[in-house]
């Protein structure tokens, strides 16, 4: 499941979590660790010239806002996972606005989709309403922890 060339996971870091917890050795593997309440979570190192270079922050954007959303609301599939993120900010260069901005457009865009597979009779009553869509937002950013250092 864990590509090591894809996340460096590997790192004094996950050392320190894997005591909080235990190591999920699926297929051999040890990428995700596992919280003393049975939670697997994805430690994620980066350094600091990526995020200078502006390599790492849209992919970072993008693996925050794959993790809080969720991944079903009213039988609709959505392109999440809804799971908690907690970040350590050190160098203060992701914006909590960007991440916002990206879990809206991606909202928007499922109830779109979601519009357009309606029946034109329903699409009055059972489409995803923009009230609905801020709420998915809030509880998706609700689900992000920012620790800034």
């Amino acid at each position: 499941m864990c590509d090591e060339d894809k996340s460096k996971v590997y790192s004094p870091f996950t050392n320190i979590l894997g005591a909080l917890g235990r190591k999920n050795e699926d297929d051999g593997e040890n990428c995700f660790v596992e919280d003393k309440d049975g939670i697997n979570f994805l430690p994620v190192i980066i350094d600091r010239e990526s995020v200078t270079d502006g390599v790492v922050l849209p992919h970072l954007v993008d693996m925050i806002c794959t993790t809080v959303l969720p991944s079903q609301t009213r039988d609709i599939k959505f392109p999440g996972h809804g799971q908690s993120v907690l970040f350590i900010d050190t160098d203060h260069k992701l914006k909590t606005d960007d991440i916002s901005t990206e879990l809206g457009d991606r909202v928007s865009k499922v109830a779109q989709e979601y519009f357009r597979t309606l029946p034109k009779k329903d699409r009055a009553t059972m489409r995803i309403t923009s009230k609905e869509q801020f709420q998915i937002v809030r509880k998706a950013m609700e689900r992000i922890i920012v620790l800034e250092v």
